[in-house]
């Protein structure tokens, strides 16, 4: 197994969590965070520290395919400790279990730790259904009397609204852990111990790229030339795909904007109106995707960085020249005069003149009549007041030189 590295005032708390069960003091922990922050490595950590306490570790995962039962996480577990135990004929495929099924289940829980303590790790609590989480809530207040431990793992941005009521609920936890990424120390730990070179500039330029997401690190310390490696861009698009498709487009003209990014230019590239961008920015603020800079009013940042890759990569060449050119006309130290008001289309006929291409190769780019993109381009040269097509290109190329 890879070696732990930082977080150790986390660990020395859940190792007294595990000292306490082993005396009889057991008690319920929640730990939540994104994908590949190390809910699971910590997991594992504390099955170490428990088994070093003489408490039987039982593993189980939560799962909604299609055929899985009620308390499915929870029939993992008692059949763990007892292969003959089969109570899942008392859980009905669909609907909420009945209470007593819950009691009976519970209290087999319960006396499974009178004979030796024990930790249950119950992963995945963001797939689990409504009776394993109303289960977790009438066990909850019964820990403290038993030697039974419980730790929960779960992503925040994927649970439901049902989900997260329930788990808020849960007020005698003895601990809810949103789980941080690592520290720029802690990531030069773990560069050392993946073998890489020890560089604090390092350590600090992958902190603002991932986040201090281990998963990440990992990855693109392994990644040839800093390229996206493609299960990092994956983890982000899935978070990405939970956002409404106005907050998503938003985000993809920030990341063009820049990163950080300003309210007010974004105000003015974007095609929203005021209103709906604080609604967006405030969705996107919600999901973690983006944070605002305490220091600089109207100013926020990706969380983390790689967000604004993915973003970014993910939009075709057309749509980022254009935002590019929105974003340059908008006020970003051009005088009035530098500012030509071009539409959408006459944009990208623009950028294609500039890389060369003629009006027939733009029409078939583009997918439109040659004598459609002749008119463009008069249109073009009228707007920017230039004699010729090199004209238009000189100007092109002087909004590229000011963006980049």
């Amino acid at each position: 197994m890879e070696p732990f590295v930082g977080r150790a005032a986390l660990v020395d708390r859940l190792r007294i969590h595990a000292v306490d069960a082993a005396a009889g003091r057991g008690g319920l922990v929640l730990v939540s965070g994104e994908p590949g922050i190390g809910k699971t490595h910590l997991a594992e950590e504390l099955a170490y520290l428990a088994e070093r306490e003489g408490l039987r570790v039982l593993w189980c995962n939560c799962c909604r395919d299609d055929g899985a039962p009620q308390l499915w996480p929870w029939l993992q577990v008692l059949r763990a400790h007892d292969s003959t135990l089969d109570p899942a004929g008392d859980t009905a495929a669909d609907g909420p279990p009945p209470f007593q099924v819950v009691d009976a289940i519970t209290t087999l829980l319960c006396r499974s730790a009178d004979t030796a303590p024990v930790l249950v790790i119950v992963e995945d609590l963001h797939r689990a259904d409504d009776g394993s989480l109303l289960l977790l809530r009438h066990l909850a207040p019964m820990l403290h009397r038993v030697p039974l431990l419980v730790l929960g793992t779960y992503r925040a941005a994927e649970i439901d609204c049902r989900g997260r009521s329930l788990l808020a609920g849960m007020t005698c936890a003895r601990e809810h852990i949103a789980l941080p990424g690592l520290t720029p120390n802690e990531l030069t730990e773990l560069l050392l111990a993946l073998g890489v070179a020890r560089e604090r500039d390092l350590a600090v330029s992958l902190h603002r790229r991932t986040g201090g997401n281990p998963l990440f690190v990992r990855e693109l310390a392994g990644s040839s030339g800093g390229l996206l490696p493609e299960r990092v861009a994956q983890i982000v698009q899935d978070r990405l795909s939970r956002l409404t498709e106005p907050c998503r487009a938003l985000l993809e003209t920030a990341a063009v904007v820049g990163d950080p990014f300003r309210l007010d230019v974004l105000r003015t590239v974007s095609a929203d109106d005021a209103g709906s961008i604080g609604s967006l920015i405030d969705e996107a603020l919600a999901a973690g995707l983006v944070e605002a800079l305490v220091e600089s009013a109207g100013h926020f940042r990706f969380t983390p960085a790689v967000v604004a890759e993915v973003l970014s990569l993910g939009l075709g060449t057309s749509r980022r020249e254009a935002l590019q050119w929105q974003k340059t006309t908008a006020g970003e130290g051009l005088h009035d005069s530098d500012r030509p008001k071009l539409s959408a289309r006459e944009q990208e006929v623009a950028s294609l003149v500039a890389d060369g291409l003629t009006n027939g190769r733009i029409a078939e780019r583009l997918f439109i009549s040659k004598r459609t993109v002749e008119a463009h381009v008069d249109h073009i040269r009228r707007k920017l007041d230039v004699e010729s097509r090199a004209g238009i290109v000189s100007v092109v190329l002087r909004l590229r030189m000011h963006v980049a």
